[in-house]
């Protein structure tokens, strides 16, 4: 009897495609929160420029009027969300201190998963706070 040994396969075997997928799933589960996490970082710079921007509208109205405007609507912001909508603006402003205000950036959306960096904080001595997701402060927040 003869047996051809010498087979001529094509395509692959179940063996290979699962190793395939699991090299894949690896890949994936090690790519997506690194990607995620850039996201979030990259994803800041939203809150830093809005609240850069507040700041600088709050001083022109200073310069003019003599003191600080109460609300956002009143400086010239057509919103209270970021540019980008990843955080939502607020403003304090206390009628006693007319020479002070802080304005603040708070995640919203999916931005909310940044726990590190979930609030964003800057007065008008230019002082730039950050809190995490527990309201501890936080560092790192402000680099871009």
């Amino acid at each position: 009897m003869y047996f051809n040994l010498k087979q001529n396969n094509q395509g692959f075997t179940l063996i290979e495609i699962m190793i395939t997928l699991m090299v894949i799933a690896v890949l994936a589960s090690i790519a997506v929160p690194a990607y995620n996490s850039m996201k979030q970082q990259s994803n800041r710079s939203d809150a830093v420029s809005a609240l850069t921007r507040v700041a600088q509208l709050q001083e022109r109205w200073y310069s003019n009027k003599g003191t600080y405007a109460d609300n956002l609507t009143t400086i010239g912001m057509s919103s209270t969300t970021s540019k980008e909508g990843h955080y939502d603006l607020s403003l304090t402003f206390d009628d006693t201190e007319p020479d002070e205000f802080v304005v603040t950036a708070t995640a919203t959306g999916p931005q909310k998963d940044d726990e590190n960096c979930r609030t964003f904080s800057l007065d008008q001595a230019g002082r730039k706070t950050s809190e995490d997701s527990d309201g501890n402060a936080s560092t790192g927040c402000w680099q871009k």
